[in-house]
């Protein structure tokens, strides 16, 4: 359990991310981790304020992580992802920060009725999926695909720079800003969906951590 605000990093190198720290988690006492992988296991360590996972250096096999944090204990959370597609949900949670750094994958931010003081993603060879109601995003794309997605009567931004990169909101084809904002779509209607990828041909481990006592 965390003792104070907590910071949370995670970089997962090929493999699948499910991070779940909305409004679904509230009411955990404690973060939890399931980690299914062929070889070494992530490296995981914690402390009262700060969690973290990381692939081991040692394997490029992939993974598959699932990790619950408990919403209001959480300050900030950054993420670095290569070859792996994440799904990232923090509905409704008040954060100073979520940094996303992505590459050769795709990621899904649910980010709805969510105060965040600073929201980056940085992409390469990416396709971003962001639903969001309200404040500022900070994009850097390269060859890169952003569909950006706010709730009707919201009024969010976007600012930053796409390189051989294309964000869709409706018919948008220039990199995200106020006029390139499509109001009124939902989650679902949009493809924000969980979506979790299962390869049981690979996932010969199963290995699970929890903060609770």
């Amino acid at each position: 359990t965390f003792s104070g605000p907590a910071r949370v990093d995670l970089e997962l190198n090929c493999g699948t991310l499910d991070l779940q720290a909305g409004t679904v988690t509230t009411s955990l006492q404690g973060w939890s981790l399931d980690a299914r992988h062929r070889d070494a296991a992530p490296i995981v360590t914690s402390s009262g304020t700060a969690l973290s996972v990381r692939s081991p250096e040692s394997t490029a096999r992939r993974q598959e992580w699932t990790l619950f944090v408990p919403g209001p204990q959480v300050s900030s959370i950054g993420i670095i992802a290569n070859a792996a597609s994440a799904l990232v949900d923090v509905t409704g949670a008040q954060l100073a920060s979520l940094a996303l750094q992505l590459n050769a994958g795709d990621a899904r931010i649910l980010a709805t009725d969510a105060t965040i003081g600073a929201l980056a993603v940085q992409g390469n060879a990416t396709r971003v999926r962001l639903a969001v109601t309200s404040g500022s995003v900070r994009l850097q794309m390269n060859a890169s695909a952003v569909d950006l997605c706010a709730a009707s009567g919201s009024s969010p931004y976007a600012t930053g720079s796409c390189s051989s990169s294309t964000s869709r909101a409706a018919a948008a084809t220039a990199c995200p800003s106020a006029s390139t904002v499509s109001r009124g779509c939902t989650p679902a209607s949009s493809g924000y969906a969980s979506s979790r990828r299962r390869q049981n041909a690979w996932m010969v481990f199963t290995r699970s951590w929890s903060s609770a006592r």
